[in-house]
């Protein structure tokens, strides 16, 4: 009886282990991708480079909190209570997002640009020469501050 009881309990231990192992596999295969989007900066992206934690923290603040795909110009927003958030942007600024940027800014808006991508909306750099662009940390003066 003894050697029966440890061939029952070997047996028990294979399918047990093999049972887990096709679950495993099949975890990984059915289990969805990952659908978080895969721009850079997105405040979508729960990925390491996304912006999203800062998303919902700034909402769960009380912070009035946007996500805008118009040109900076067509934000109708005003310019002392408003925050822009400039997150590795996507696409060359256009000359009017530049010059809308600048006002907002100029009238008490605050500005947090960050990513190589968004030195073109504050610099006169464009993306196709980043040799002179760094990652050291600028900090432009508050127009309010020096009036």
């Amino acid at each position: 009886m003894p050697a029966s009881r440890r061939s029952d309990d070997l047996t028990i231990l294979i399918v047990a282990f093999v049972a887990m192992a096709l679950l495993t596999v099949a975890a990984f295969v059915v289990a969805p991708a990952d659908s978080s989007p895969r721009v850079i900066g997105s405040s979508f992206s729960t990925r390491s480079d996304g912006a999203k934690a800062a998303y919902l923290v700034l909402k769960q603040l009380g912070h009035a909190v946007e996500r805008s795909y118009d040109p900076i110009a067509a934000i109708g927003a005003e310019p002392g209570a408003t925050t822009l958030i400039l997150a590795s942007p996507a696409e060359e600024p256009s000359r009017q997002d530049v010059r809308a940027l600048r006002s907002l800014v100029e009238n008490g808006a605050l500005l947090l640009a960050y990513g190589r991508s968004a030195a073109p909306f504050i610099t006169d750099a464009r993306r196709q020469d980043e040799s002179e662009l760094d990652d050291k940390t600028r900090e432009f003066p508050h127009p309010s501050r020096h009036r």
